[in-house]
């Protein structure tokens, strides 16, 4: 709690040990003679957690300290520090149920606790990283209240602004493009050199946020769509296994429909904001990977998981989007795999032949390059022509591998398939300069001998059964 070479006394570490002390103590009082009272256990387990978060963060509580000539000098701004503090303790004090926000008769309250948490969120954030500029300043307070109003309101349904969640997040997704251009009047005073370096920073914690919070949404999308076909799939199970017993009350509320294993009216909005979370939060990680951080196209394999969060569209008619209508449990990893193709087959194609033209043409400079710093052979060149030809060797391994993602079915027993198509792919793997080539190459080749084990293992196992 003392600073040596300012002799500056932070009170809040004491605070936080005195918290921290106090919780532990009162543990096994809370735990063993009020095992029931559910609201007091979380309270002591908020109060240690609260006094934790004292101890990394360590926000002053005085505002001024002596200095080694014994003069009283200010100390920085301690705003964003507390205004994290508060805003993660109100998170974690909902979370926990410490206030009883998920009360339906509790909606106003869900609402300016929602947006008192973004405000002091969108502020925490923004005087931390940006220089003062009060329009800067509004569109990311406006940010983090609209998120903290989403997640709040699908973490606790409310039927009265059930039809306003969609409009929300339209308003968060339109506020990216604004604050992507505003966002250069906070760093006008700062000289030309420094001004395009922050400038760069500030956007790609942008481009984060923005990826974190629409993962955020397709993640919490899927555990409530799936909790609401378990709950309506167990009542169904139970209503079938005693037909002579009167049935089960449903579940009800707003993510219910009776025991149909059908998304509700009033939660189809959630399955489309999931999925657009879903793609969205995709393409900005990628953006901020390769655009930003310079990442290789390696990273496509770590992104592409994120499509497990998709949620199927099928409603009663059979009518749905297109191959999301179509997703199952057996095909899941689909979207994964075709993503990962598609990239990466993209990539080749804008190292191969776009990129190269704008070289030739000296419009690249003034373009920004979104596949990083990979080599970009001379289009007319017979290098060129060369890592064409391997990028082509390797598309009949892809398109196969996707089809079998699909429809495990239709390839079952295609032993020669797998045999002919496979060795195409060692070229690409070995020889290509490209990084995607090669990524497509390695992917062709142990895909097609993975593919071509289980061909075979399905056909001895029909013939152990014959």
């Amino acid at each position: 709690g003392i600073n040596a070479e300012y002799g500056e006394f932070n009170y809040s570490v004491y605070f936080a040990v005195f918290l921290f002390i106090w919780g532990v103590g009162c543990l096994p009082v809370t735990f063993r003679h009020f095992s029931g009272r559910r609201q007091l256990k979380n309270a002591n387990i908020l109060v240690i957690f609260v006094s934790i978060l004292l101890l990394f963060l360590e926000p002053q509580l005085n505002t001024f300290h002596l200095t080694n000539s014994d003069s009283v000098s200010e100390s920085p701004s301690t705003l964003p520090q507390w205004c994290l503090l508060l805003s993660v303790v109100m998170t974690l004090t909902a979370l926990f149920g410490v206030i009883p926000l998920g009360d339906p008769r509790a909606e106003v309250l869900r609402l300016l606790y929602s947006v008192a948490t973004g405000l002091l969120l969108g502020i925490s954030f923004a005087s931390t990283y940006i220089p003062y500029s009060f329009y800067v300043y509004l569109l990311f307070s406006l940010i983090f209240v609209s998120s903290s109003v989403l997640f709040f309101f699908i973490h606790w349904p409310s039927s009265n602004l059930q039809g306003t969640l969609p409009s929300i997040y339209l308003f968060l997704i339109a506020l990216l493009p604004i604050l992507y251009v505003v966002e250069g009047q906070a760093f006008s005073l700062l000289p030309a050199h420094k001004r395009r370096d922050s400038l760069r920073g500030s956007r790609a914690m942008l481009v984060g946020i923005y990826a974190v919070i629409n993962i955020l949404v397709a993640l919490i999308a899927k555990y409530k769509l799936s909790l609401n076909l378990l709950l309506q799939a167990s009542a169904k199970r139970k209503t079938g296994d005693s037909p002579s017993s009167p049935s089960p009350v449903p579940p009800t509320g707003p993510y219910f429909k009776g025991a149909k294993l059908t998304y509700s009216e009033e939660v189809k909005w959630l399955v489309n904001i999931g999925n657009i979370a879903c793609v969205l939060g995709f393409v900005l990680s990628v953006v901020l990977n390769i655009n930003h951080f310079h990442g290789s196209e390696l990273s496509i394999i770590f992104l592409a998981p994120i499509f497990l969060l998709l949620n199927p569209t099928q409603e009663e008619g059979g009518r749905g989007v297109p191959l999301l209508s179509q997703l199952q449990e057996s095909n899941r990893y689909f979207p994964i795999i075709c993503v990962t193709s598609v990239f990466l087959i993209s990539s080749s194609l804008y190292h191969l032949l776009i990129k190269s033209l704008l070289i030739r043409m000296g419009l690249f400079t003034t373009l920004v390059s979104l596949s990083g710093d990979s080599i970009a052979p001379n289009p007319l060149d017979w290098s060129a022509f060369l890592h064409f030809l391997l990028l082509l060797s390797t598309i009949p391994s892809q398109y196969y591998i996707n089809v079998w993602m699909w429809d495990r079915s239709s390839l079952k027993s295609s032993d020669w398939l797998w045999i002919t198509i496979t060795p195409l792919n060692i070229l690409p793997s070995l020889f290509s300069s490209l990084y995607a080539v090669r990524i497509l190459g390695f992917i062709g080749l142990f895909g097609g001998v993975a593919l071509w084990w289980l061909s075979r293992s399905f056909k001895i196992s029909g013939l152990k059964t014959l």
